[in-house]
């Protein structure tokens, strides 16, 4: 949605957001992966009528996915410091609007990170126990937080791709 409703803003800026969603859903896969094999871990002590068990491998699911985050806030800083560089090196010789946008909307995008990968533990050990419902009604208030919120900051404050991130990391938060 981001893409999207920024594209409101002009195609430098579409293209900029367009350029760290990539390394968003890169991020985002990875955080499922963890999420996803902890959940298989849980699923099977349950499975096992092994309750103990089970506890202490989300417990464990939850230390990774916290060390993982505190791997990538201190990667963060040196990314989010060296963001134009990266980005240059990711994407090659773009413009320099695009340039611009791509790194607001990678700032935002980075320090929603750590939560992102929290959530998605979360909502894969609720579904490993029977709680589905849960995991989609969260997805299901973030998407709504994250559209309300582009349309405030994009289109009644003129945020631009600045607001998009804003209201990305709200959502995800």
């Amino acid at each position: 949605m981001d893409t999207i409703m920024v594209s409101y803003c002009g195609m430098k800026a579409m293209s900029g957001v367009s350029l760290v969603d990539g390394i968003n859903v890169l991020l985002i896969g990875v955080f499922s992966a963890l999420a996803t094999g902890g959940a298989v871990l849980v699923s099977q002590y349950l499975g096992k009528k092994r309750p103990d068990a089970a506890k202490t491998a989300a417990k464990m699911l939850f230390y990774v996915v916290l060390l993982v985050s505190l791997a990538i806030i201190a990667n963060m800083a040196i990314c989010l410091i060296f963001r134009k560089p990266l980005l240059l090196t990711l994407f090659g010789n773009v413009e320099d609007e695009v340039m611009a946008a791509s790194q607001a909307y990678f700032l935002m995008s980075a320090l929603s990170y750590p939560v992102m990968a929290i959530y998605n533990a979360y909502c894969a050990l609720l579904r490993c126990i029977g709680n589905p419902r849960a995991t989609m009604f969260s997805s299901l208030i973030m998407n709504i937080v994250n559209l309300v919120g582009n349309a405030v900051t994009i289109y009644l404050l003129g945020w631009g791709v600045v607001g998009a991130g804003l209201a990305t990391l709200i959502s995800r938060l």
